[in-house]
């Protein structure tokens, strides 16, 4: 037996230690009498029956041929491949009622999907879910520009045309990426006959929120929108709250869990949290600073009082790894612009140097300079990849990430080993301690 590349040894405390195998996604926690050293793992192996055991189950010890390298391109293929998923994202508008200063798109003031487009899209539909006996699930994600902008004559017929084509020998999931200002009753009614998502985004709490988003006249939007998200779960319809946190808006945060005190305990599950830092506010490279310190420890609270009502949370979520890649990564994904460019992400901005290509009249996509072929060759190919300790969980980084930085060797979050003992700490805080 070997031992896997894939381990990681953390101190926990003077007397414990925390064992981690990527590859398996399992932890075991040791008690120990002295330091930690190289050959720790080796010497725990050889030295009781019951950690060898442990340790084999766990997948920190492995078949002297095992090639765990390979092992990891071929979950990736699988992964990426999958015949039986189809997801569509749609953006019916890239206008938006608000103007927050943070976002990275470009919106267009009266933009929106034409007709003729709506009808490519029928047919796009056609030909990847009707015409195809091996789709399981289609998932039609609606994102901008705000998309209940076009409620009425884009999302509401596409969905009504999927279900129709979906039939009962596919699943239809629906999803929306959205402010969460522009929800009615009707909307909502319409809604909860599908298996439904919202992720729906909050600047801090009620103060700081209504100075990054409002009306004509100045009218803040944080009450509305909380108003909206009680409703969707009411109506049983999920929703991820995001709550988009700075240095400045970080204590504004921290009562946000009293503004849904009134779900019903039922409900409760219906509702996520998600704590992402906006990223123009993130430091890279820098030592970490008591301001950092306090942020950090802020937000650790504003998650704990959320967790203590009953809610789901997460902060710097855990990556799905390897198994469950992002939807950007996987071949059977494309998104739709109002105008019928297509895209690969739906983290960039959608400008037509960006495009992967553009959709036919005939619902076919035209890929340009073979976009989709190598966006799907690029992915852990660098040899800095091969040899983290947290490949699997990463996976060499996403695909975007990767053809933006092609032929560069360096890891492309430039992860330290105090970053990975991070991520695999926060991994376990969020998969185990409640």
């Amino acid at each position: 037996m070997k031992e896997s590349r894939y381990n990681s040894v953390i101190r926990l405390s003077d007397n414990k230690v925390m064992l981690y195998n990527a590859m398996k996604d399992a932890f075991l926690v040791v008690r120990v009498q002295k330091e930690a050293d190289n050959n720790f793992l080796q010497k725990l192996y050889d030295g009781s029956g019951d950690y060898r055991r442990q340790l084999e189950e766990a997948g920190m010890f492995r078949c002297d041929d095992a090639d765990e390298e390979q092992e990891i391109k071929d979950i990736i293929r699988r992964t990426d491949n999958d015949d039986s998923f189809f997801m569509l994202h749609i953006n019916p508008t890239l206008d938006c009622n608000f103007r927050c200063w943070y976002c990275y798109e470009e919106h267009k003031k009266g933009s929106g999907m034409a007709s003729d487009m709506l009808e490519s899209i029928y047919r796009l539909i056609d030909c990847e879910v009707g015409a195809r006996r091996d789709r399981k699930n289609f998932r039609l994600a609606f994102f901008g520009g705000e998309p209940l902008l076009k409620f009425d004559d884009v999302v509401r017929p596409l969905i009504e045309y999927a279900e129709d084509v979906c039939g009962e020998t596919t699943q239809l999931f629906v999803s929306f990426t959205s402010n969460g200002a522009l929800l009615t009753d009707e909307i909502i009614d319409f809604l909860k006959q599908y298996d439904c998502s919202f992720q729906i985004t909050l600047d801090g709490g009620k103060e700081d929120h209504d100075k990054t988003r409002f009306a004509k006249g100045g009218i803040g939007s944080f009450d509305v929108i909380i108003s909206n998200i009680k409703k969707l779960v009411e109506s049983g319809i999920r929703c991820v709250c995001r709550v988009n946190y700075t240095e400045k808006n970080h204590r504004d945060a921290l009562n946000l869990s009293d503004c849904f005190a009134d779900v019903a305990t039922e409900n409760r599950s219906l509702l996520r949290v998600d704590y992402q830092r906006v990223w123009q506010d993130r430091r890279r490279g820098e030592e970490e600073t008591e301001s950092e310190i306090r942020l950090d420890a802020s937000v650790r609270e504003a998650i704990g009082r959320f967790r203590e009502a009953g809610f789901g949370v997460s902060y710097h979520k855990p990556q799905g790894g390897i198994w469950d890649s992002c939807y950007a990564d996987k071949r059977n994904h494309l998104l739709v612009n109002y105008n019928g460019d297509v895209f690969l992400c739906t983290a960039r901005d959608f400008k037509p140097e960006n495009r992967a290509g553009y959709l036919k009249p005939d619902g076919t996509v035209c890929w340009e300079n073979d976009a989709l072929e190598r966006r799907m060759n690029c992915k852990f190919i660098r040899k800095v990849c091969y040899e983290c300790r947290i490949a699997p969980l990463c996976g060499g980084g996403c695909r975007q990430q990767a053809m933006e930085h092609h032929g560069d060797e360096r890891c492309l979050y430039g992860y330290t080993d105090d970053d990975i003992d991070g991520i695999i700490l926060n991994r376990f805080e969020n998969l185990y301690v409640k």
